[in-house]
């Protein structure tokens, strides 16, 4: 908490001595506090928890408040911050097959490559025809030919077929393909390879 203390003495100059409201010095949940501040016009830092003042402490016996003018207080060594952990790397497969679509240029084995589009990796299927991205503006993956490649590179959403669920798009879940001038609900096998 901020404040001079529980009694406000904060502004009151050393050596003064006020009056204290009992009541309220009982009802305060601190254990102990500083009493006294060296000067009022000084402005309070940490550094003042250093200085020399007297303290009031909570006695464990009758609960009541005592002076303790027997309190010094040393700094101490910051504690030892531990290494920090390099970020966790999102485990995705290298190369996952898929297969169901209509398309059959479309079923085929897509491994990912160093070539980020909208912020995420890319996966290309062996021709270097058609290629899975990361939609950004519309949060799913989808498949691309690599006519489309540069409309994908200026964040458009080109795509011959789109996932439907808001998962990465090797966990298996629903697609829609674009066939015959038509958008189709269809079920896609998906299978991981592993490296």
């Amino acid at each position: 908490g901020s404040g001079p203390g529980p009694d406000n003495l904060g502004s009151q100059e050393a050596g003064d001595h006020p009056a204290m409201d009992p009541e309220e010095l009982e009802n305060c949940p601190w254990r102990a506090f500083q009493l006294e501040q060296n000067s009022g016009a000084e402005a309070w830092t940490w550094v003042r928890l250093l200085e020399e003042g007297r303290w009031m402490e909570r006695s464990s016996s009758s609960g009541g408040w005592t002076p303790n003018s027997d309190v010094r207080l040393k700094p101490m060594a910051p504690p030892q911050m531990p290494a920090l952990r390099p970020p966790v790397v999102d485990s995705r497969p290298l190369a996952v097959d898929l297969s169901g679509f209509h398309r059959l240029e479309l079923n085929a084995r897509y491994t990912q490559r160093d070539f980020m589009l909208q912020g995420k990796p890319s996966y290309w299927d062996a021709t270097g025809r058609f290629f899975i991205y990361w939609q950004s503006t519309l949060k799913r993956w989808a498949i691309c030919s690599k006519a489309a490649l540069d409309s994908a590179r200026q964040g458009q959403c080109p795509g011959c077929a789109c996932q439907l669920d808001l998962v990465h798009f090797t966990t298996p879940s629903r697609w829609a393909e674009y066939s015959d001038g038509v958008w189709t609900s269809i079920p896609v096998e998906v299978l991981e390879i592993p490296e």
